[in-house]
């Protein structure tokens, strides 16, 4: 006798999937910049299907020279790139970085379906990705069960007859804006090319030489190291009555972000050591030492997404340190400005250093504050 094995689920959703007419692709990218490989892919999911989301990654957050471009510029990239009538066919969204795959997943899946409301598709019929598989940052093509199974999109081919990517512009952006134009030609759009242009004349962009440039100096001291280097932090979210402490960088990298008080780790001392000093000699804090360290986590919260610093390899230990609420207020800080407390609503992503913004948040929502 012989009986039936039902496919596993995700296997059902993808064959009714499959035969669900396509009405919209996906495709994710941080497109720092929109160049013509962005492009050609827009256009292969328009002739595919009748709409495009775009799903901006790494949005929202301070610029770098890794994502050099807020996401109203890419917005303004994109719509610089498209005719009236394609622009009537793309929807953009913008997902901030999470750090974590289930949060980013969630975040992604929000955004599709604030871009299917817009123009009244369901997302769980006929919504599938299109992309092709680049590098290391291209797993996420398997990560949507719900959607259509992924669509491969051909690769843009380059001048040189190899596909590339947007590193080499947004780098020769960064430190001489005058030549893009000439050496990236046929690989942006005019439109893009002219948003590029006005930008180059913006502060934002000195200020990204500066950081990148500090950058490529830690890369040629680390050459000639063995192995890749693994810097450990030690780091501490200070509360007190709905308020957080945070510290201005005043010098590279991050300079003018806001960060947690915090340090490399010292060789002559704990980590939890590490983080209280830290928060002694940043912030000049009017609580006495003893009281810090009693009121200070036993253990860390860590963090150490692979790619969540472009210093290297940073691995962050966070100790939570939450002060009773004092009739006086917020206890005082050091003259100097470098720190001050925060509630939360007043936490802008755009204004942190790295990955700050979401270390602040997952401690907090751990947190009675």
């Amino acid at each position: 006798m012989t009986t039936s094995r039902r496919p596993p689920q995700g296997r059902q959703n993808h064959a009714a999937q499959a035969a669900l007419p396509i009405e919209a692709l996906v495709f994710i990218g941080r497109f720092q910049p929109f160049h013509a490989g962005h492009l050609f892919v827009v256009l292969q999911a328009l002739a595919r299907a009748p709409y495009a989301i775009l799903i901006v990654g790494s949005s929202f957050g301070s610029i770098s020279p890794r994502n050099a471009f807020t996401f109203a510029q890419i917005v303004e990239m994109i719509r610089a790139s498209l005719s009236p009538d394609t622009n009537r066919r793309v929807i953009i969204r913008g997902v901030p970085d999470y750090y974590d795959d289930d949060s980013w997943i969630d975040g992604v899946q929000t955004a599709v379906a604030s871009a299917c409301d817009e123009v009244g598709l369901d997302p769980r019929k006929g919504v599938g990705l299109i992309g092709f598989a680049k590098d290391h940052t291209s797993y996420y093509l398997a990560k949507f069960p719900n959607l259509r199974p992924a669509v491969a999109a051909d690769p843009f081919i380059g001048p040189d007859g190899t596909p590339f990517s947007a590193t080499d512009i947004r780098r020769t952006w960064i430190h001489t804006p005058g030549e893009v134009a000439d050496r990236f030609k046929g690989l942006l759009h005019e439109g893009a090319l002219e948003v590029l242009d006005r930008l180059a004349g913006e502060p934002g962009r000195e200020w990204l030489r500066g950081e990148d440039d500090y950058y490529r100096i830690g890369r040629e001291k680390w050459a000639g190291a063995p192995y890749p280097p693994v810097h450990t932090l030690a780091e501490a979210v200070v509360v007190q009555a709905g308020h957080v402490l945070l510290a201005l960088r005043g010098e590279r990298p991050g300079k003018g972000l806001l960060c947690l008080p915090g340090n490399y780790l010292n060789p002559q001392m704990t980590l939890r050591q590490t983080a209280i000093g830290s928060v002694i000699r940043r912030t000049r804090i009017s609580v006495p030492d003893r009281v810090l360290e009693s009121r200070c986590s036993k253990t860390a919260r860590v963090f150490d997404h692979p790619y969540r610093s472009e210093r290297g390899r940073l691995v962050s230990h966070v100790y939570t340190i939450r002060l009773a609420e004092h009739p006086d207020g917020l206890p005082q800080l050091g003259s100097g400005g470098e720190a001050q407390w925060y509630t939360r609503a007043m936490l802008d992503p755009a204004r942190f250093f790295e990955d700050s913004y979401q270390v602040v948040q997952s401690i907090l929502d751990g947190a009675d504050v």
